[in-house]
């Protein structure tokens, strides 16, 4: 036998919205951890083997995530861009993407990492194109993910708001 539950809106006793579904029934989840961030600086930038993009330690500029373009967070996911590394609020699958513009002629590899472990890696062999990494990750709320140059030699890389890219976000 089927049931019917007739809600407008889900919450936590505390009252923390958790889920709307409208009156088409599109369901929205305002809490759930997603990120949306850019590259700021719009020039070029330089990089070197291992430096983690978006960390200022290194010498990069750091994303934008503030609303900026489109950028954004939500749901408790934290960006540091002193480490350039993102955290998660809970455990979960996570899907993640990030792209970088290689703006010389030459190979270039971007790897994604969960702490120290390497666990997608994507790599062009001309110049002038995007590199990007994307895959699906298991992430506790002690992991970070971080992003890194991973050629093994300098590298030219645009890093604006367009081109210098990625997204987090809970899949479940």
């Amino acid at each position: 036998m089927a049931s019917i539950l007739k809600v407008e809106n889900i919450s936590h006793t505390n009252g923390t919205a958790a889920m709307t579904i409208d009156d088409s029934g599109r369901v929205l989840q305002p809490a759930k951890p997603a990120i949306f961030f850019q590259g700021g600086s719009n020039t070029n930038i330089t990089t070197n083997n291992n430096d983690v993009f978006g960390a200022t330690n290194s010498g990069l500029p750091a994303f934008i995530t503030d609303g900026t373009n489109g950028s954004f967070i939500q749901g408790g996911i934290t960006y540091n861009s002193t480490t350039g590394e993102f955290a998660v609020p809970v455990n979960g699958l996570y899907k993640f993407f990030f792209q970088a513009y290689l703006n010389e002629n030459a190979t270039c590899r971007v790897s994604a990492y969960r702490n120290s472990d390497n666990v997608a890696l994507a790599h062009i062999k001309t110049g002038g194109e995007t590199v990007a990494v994307e895959t699906i990750v298991h992430l506790t709320t002690s992991d970070t993910m971080s992003f890194r140059h991973a050629t093994g030699a300098d590298r030219t890389i645009y890093h604006g708001l367009n081109h210098t890219f990625g997204y987090i976000h809970l899949i479940g």
